[in-house]
């Protein structure tokens, strides 16, 4: 028998917000069953389409600074695009490369809440709570601020006639297509959706490895709580009977699990 008879609703509750972000992405990756072959090929086929449009707002994005783009004001506005496409990409591609010591650090975390005692159990979900609510604050802060800059402002500075003639519209970021223009329809529409849910998936890597990261700051927090918490009731107790053996027994055992 655990110590925690709930550890699996407690467990469910702590990782609820990240798994839902990391299957956004399809790489979520622990899970207490082996995943079907559906649901493995729905993963890449997540992973391919958003690597592709990744890919399709960044290599248009160069073209454009490098071809039509000649101030380097303006070139300099559009590195800041294409170097944060190059991160997302980068840390995408981490989070998929580092999917088994993720896994390793879930399934320690998720042993932390199956033996954890009562009295202790109450510091942990304290904890949790406050490691959905950053992954909270971060999402709101990356999807207000990506969906304003993806559709909103473009969609508000409206439409340009020049002295040829000729209409231009705004894009959420600046490229340049060899192949086709992109201020005709519907090669414009499709462009615009494109670079929205570019955007989209950029916001959401971010999102997910902010709330990661959280998730793993916090449970840390927790345990170091719960060792300074049995440090104290060693030191606290008027009958030093085997202190020894239950130094090792508890404190260090727990002190070690932590560092790892």
């Amino acid at each position: 028998m655990f110590a925690n008879k709930n550890y699996k609703r407690d467990v469910d509750h702590a990782f609820e917000l990240s798994r839902f972000v990391f299957r956004l992405l399809g790489i979520w990756p622990y899970a207490r069953t082996k995943p079907h072959l559906p649901e493995t090929f729905e993963r890449l086929a997540v992973v391919l389409v958003s690597y592709i449009l990744l890919i399709c707002e960044l290599i248009p994005s160069i073209l454009y600074m490098a071809v039509v783009q000649k101030e380097t004001r303006g070139r300099l506005k559009v590195v800041a695009t294409v170097i944060y496409t190059i991160m997302a990409m980068a840390k995408y591609g981490q989070l998929l490369f580092s999917r088994d010591r993720v896994r390793d650090c879930l399934a320690q975390v998720e042993d932390d809440w199956r033996d954890v005692e009562s009295r202790d159990r109450d510091v942990m979900i304290d904890k949790a709570r406050t490691g959905r609510r950053l992954l909270i604050i971060c999402a709101i802060f990356m999807y207000t601020s990506g969906v304003s800059f993806r559709t909103a402002i473009p969609l508000s500075r409206g439409k340009i006639v020049t002295a040829q003639n000729v209409t231009i519209r705004h894009l959420p970021c600046p490229t340049y297509f060899v192949l086709f223009d992109v201020q005709l329809s519907p090669a414009y529409e499709i462009v615009f959706l494109m670079q929205f849910f570019s955007g989209f998936v950029k916001c959401t890597i971010t999102t997910a490895v902010c709330g990661l990261a959280g998730l793993f700051v916090m449970h840390i927090c927790a345990q170091l709580e719960i060792l300074m918490a049995l440090m104290n009731n060693l030191v606290n107790e008027r009958e030093f009977k085997n202190v020894n053996e239950r130094l090792f027994a508890t404190i260090v055992k727990h002190q070690i699990k932590t560092r790892k």
